[in-house]
């Protein structure tokens, strides 16, 4: 900056004493950023002197650091950017709808899609600028909301953090959620995470939740869960069969299969002495495809009434459930 100063004032009892600057940059000369240190003597006609100094510092122009009324605004609204006030500056906007008054205020009186983005301005004070500063104007968005169907969790088991908001689209910092459709065993821990905890029935548990813009609450979606509870592994087999033609207990039934089907299971029956009387892959509890308790599974070769015993496996990769079975006719 360029700075014009006269040099200090001197008295003395007789003639004016003749004042000269001894160090520092002289008036009428460019002052770099910093502090500077100018020196004067005051020296009288019988050579009696007195010193004398300023501390001149020279601060840079700060960024105008523009404000925005609203952080994230809706369709409609006026938004207002203000830049730092600073006396007789001339003010110079840049953004999507330039030209800009010289003002340290823009109004974007009617918020749209087309008038978000950033804006810049900078501000011209005494022949300099100050640095380009920006704002981001933002605009609410529609958020949405995708189903999420796939969700399983064992029968009396658990489903601990897991996070609906993974497959949705929204603004990471301007949303809320809220759960429609309570759901006893359903805890929510914030932030899109939920636990769930499943009572003992094969079934699909299902509820619903809003995710909103938090700037514009009228922007909403809504987003449905389902989480299937299951049987994952048969845990139990009836140990007796009673194959007399009368309708009841005549088949083996294994109760999983009923509500998962299980197609790679697989059933093996021994007798007693290890000898391999049964095997299906997979095992139905179709009547007509169930054992009868007979050898191979073939009509009228029904076994004798004792204990047999048997290796399921649900799963290929299963280390398999083992156990009896008892023919009593």
């Amino acid at each position: 900056v360029e700075l014009f100063f006269a040099h200090p004032n001197a008295t003395d009892k007789c003639d004016a004493p003749v004042v000269t600057q001894l160090a520092g940059p002289i008036t009428n000369q460019v002052f770099n950023l910093g502090n500077h240190t100018l020196s004067f003597q005051a020296k009288d006609d019988a050579g009696n002197t007195a010193l004398c100094s300023v501390q001149i510092q020279v601060l840079p122009l700060l960024p105008l650091n523009p404000q925005i009324s609203d952080a994230i605004g809706c369709k409609g609204d006026e938004i207002t950017l203000s830049a730092t006030i600073i006396s007789g500056a001339e003010y110079f906007w840049t953004g999507p709808n330039a030209p800009y008054e010289d003002n340290n205020n823009l109004v974007i009186p009617a918020l749209d899609s087309t008038l978000t983005g950033f804006y810049t301005v900078t501000a011209k004070v005494n022949g300099c600028f100050t640095p380009l500063d920006s704002a981001l104007v933002r605009i609410g968005k529609q958020p949405y909301a995708s189903d999420d169907v796939d969700y399983q969790v064992e029968t009396n088991g658990i489903l601990s953090d897991f996070n609906v908001l993974l497959n949705d689209t929204y603004e990471a910092d301007d949303y809320t959620l809220t759960v429609v459709t309570p759901l006893q065993g359903l805890s929510n821990h914030g932030n899109g995470l939920f636990s769930f905890e499943a009572g003992n029935k094969n079934t699909t548990y299902y509820f619903n939740y809003r995710l909103c813009s938090k700037a514009c609450p009228n922007l909403c979606d809504e987003g449905i869960v389902a989480i299937t509870a299951r049987e994952r592994i048969c845990s139990y087999i009836p140990n007796i069969i009673t194959p007399n033609g009368d309708g009841l207990n005549d088949i083996l039934v294994i109760p999983c299969l009923d509500t998962e089907p299980y197609p790679e299971n697989k059933l093996v029956v021994y007798n007693q002495w290890g000898d391999k009387v049964y095997e299906a892959a997979p095992y139905s509890n179709d009547p007509g495809k169930a054992w009868k308790g007979e050898l191979y599974g073939e009509a009228g070769r029904g076994l004798p009434d004792a204990t047999y015993f048997y290796i399921f496996k649900p799963t290929p990769d299963h280390e398999g459930l083992k156990g009896f079975v008892e023919i009593f006719r």
